[in-house]
């Protein structure tokens, strides 16, 4: 399907694949399984509560098709996207008569599903799904962007003689991430009676956490701007699509459960959604037993990787999740590996007290096409984040009645936020004659990613806090789609020291400004 996601499945479908679920099913034949070790040792976790449940698909459109590319295998993904689509029953004296039926349907929103069409058809029948996030012309697309390499999100299966004409239930083992599906059955070579082809049923098989089934308890009701509560439900839908079975960035493209993206964007948005947190509270579990050896939690999983400002917002994710569900226990279990990955990122390797926070050998995102100025020796976004996460650590201490802890990092957070105040020309307040010396800050130094999380970390107060504010909002004026002139991000490789308007980073920027 693509690199990220692995196989697609492409079998013959015969009396033994159909047969072989029933208790009667003569399975002598089959070879004894083998026993292998694992890679490395499994860190035993609680038991996910993600189910799936049955629901129907809406059939948007159908008719009949003809092939415009081969062989069969040269390209499958180019092959179905460049069939021709016409409604039922219409005819192409060019083309000749049709070589097949094709269905739509939708899913109503981006998730994961496997579906489940039941049809009957000739023997020699090739029946192709294909899945997609959305419509490209009016049509699904095999081809899914930002994929690392090639992608055809297809399966493909093909009608034995010996279950010819039969009720047959087709369905993938892994689930699908989509919202549009087309179903495609025909022969290349006109064997096929049409007119014996049906489809029976569509269904699927949705997957999700058990309180996810249904739709969410928490909502936003704005009678005098409905616009808000279109944002919010729109909103609500795609954190319902990154939490069906863990914390993912979407179900369609990748699956990874990214730590920034996950603790973040995806928790604050389940706080006010769902009472249920399971999703939180197993992505802070999987980065921390994924720690490396420093006790850096894991960027993602189930890959894994230090990426500095992602294990900065983990502390933050923990701070809420405690906080919103009340599981103190988990906090307490969470603890330890909280304070290892701290200490290392306080101690000499990442830290040196006059220049700042600069940890070596991680990852850095921050944004999608972050460019860091270098203005200060450091880069003054992460420096931003730790006393963020700083913050976090102290209210988890203190939550736990870890008293020295909460001194121990109380402590370390004043200093670092006297360190960062400095750096970017604040100090004390200066008297002159008795009266309070206003003080700047270079906002265009500092730039537009580090401003906005300093503003959310509480760095600024009075004046200073409203020119910040007046700073971002200018920056967010000039940046497409508001100034329509503005670059785009049209790629991920694309850099903007400016920056994007990127749904992700305004999570920090809005956070800052609502305040």
């Amino acid at each position: 399907m693509s690199p990220l996601l692995g196989w697609m499945e492409s079998c013959t479908v015969d009396a033994t694949l159909t047969s072989w679920p029933l208790p009667a099913f003569d399975d002598s034949h089959w070879t004894t399984p083998v026993s292998v070790s694992t890679i490395s040792s499994p860190v035993p976790l609680p038991a996910r509560s993600a189910t799936s449940h049955a629901g129907p698909l809406t059939l948007t459109d159908k008719g009949v098709l003809w092939e415009r590319f081969g062989y069969a295998d040269d390209d499958p993904a180019a092959r179905f996207l460049l069939r021709s689509l016409k409604p039922p029953n219409t005819t192409d004296p060019a083309l000749g008569d049709p070589q097949g039926v094709w269905w739509r349907f939708d899913a109503l929103r981006a998730q994961l599903l496997r579906p489940v069409f039941v049809i009957t058809a000739p023997a020699g029948s090739i029946v192709e799904i294909c899945y997609c996030q959305s419509l490209v012309d009016g049509k699904a697309s095999p081809f899914h962007p930002l994929t690392g390499g090639r992608s055809c999100y297809v399966d493909r299966y093909t009608v034995d003689s010996t279950v010819q004409n039969q009720r047959l239930t087709l369905t993938p083992l892994e689930p699908r991430g989509c919202r549009y599906m087309e179903l495609h059955v025909l022969s290349d070579e006109y064997t096929v009676d049409l007119s014996h082809v049906q489809l029976v049923s569509a269904s699927a098989l949705y997957r999700c956490y058990d309180s996810y089934h249904q739709p969410p308890s928490g909502g936003l009701a704005s009678q005098d701007r409905p616009a808000l509560a279109r944002i919010w439900s729109t909103g609500a839908d795609s954190t319902r699509s990154c939490t069906e079975d863990v914390c993912i960035d979407g179900p369609c493209r990748e699956r990874g459960q990214w730590l920034g993206d996950s603790a973040a964007v995806t928790l604050p948005n389940l706080v006010y959604m769902y009472d249920d947190l399971g999703p939180a509270k197993l992505l802070l579990e999987q980065t921390a037993a994924a720690a490396d050896a420093n006790g850096v939690f894991s960027g993602n999983c189930p890959e894994s990787g230090g990426i500095a400002d992602y294990a900065l917002l983990w502390f933050g994710g923990l701070d809420l999740y405690t906080k919103s569900s009340g599981d103190v226990q988990t906090c307490q279990q969470l603890f330890g590996p909280a304070a290892k990955c701290m200490d290392y990122f306080l101690g000499p390797s990442c830290y040196k007290p006059e220049a700042g926070f600069a940890p070596p050998g991680l990852g850095l995102v921050i944004d999608w096409g972050y460019v860091d100025n270098g203005a200060f020796g450091v880069n003054m976004c992460l420096n931003a984040l730790l006393i963020s996460a700083l913050t976090s650590m102290v209210s988890v201490a203190t939550i736990l009645q870890e008293t020295q802890s909460a001194s121990k990092y109380g402590a370390a957070l004043a200093s670092h936020l006297g360190l960062v105040r400095r750096m970017i020309g604040l100090g004390d307040e200066d008297l002159q004659g008795g009266w309070v010396v206003v003080q700047s800050v270079d906002f265009e130094k500092i730039g537009f990613h580090a401003a906005g999380l300093l503003l959310a970390a509480g760095v600024f107060e009075d004046a200073l806090e409203s020119s910040c504010a007046d700073f971002l909002v200018g920056r967010l004026n000039s940046m497409f789609p508001i100034a329509q002139d503005a670059p785009r991000l049209a790629d991920p490789s694309c850099r903007s020291e400016n920056g994007f308007y990127t749904p992700y980073f305004q999570t920090f920027t809005f956070d800052g400004l609502l305040k």
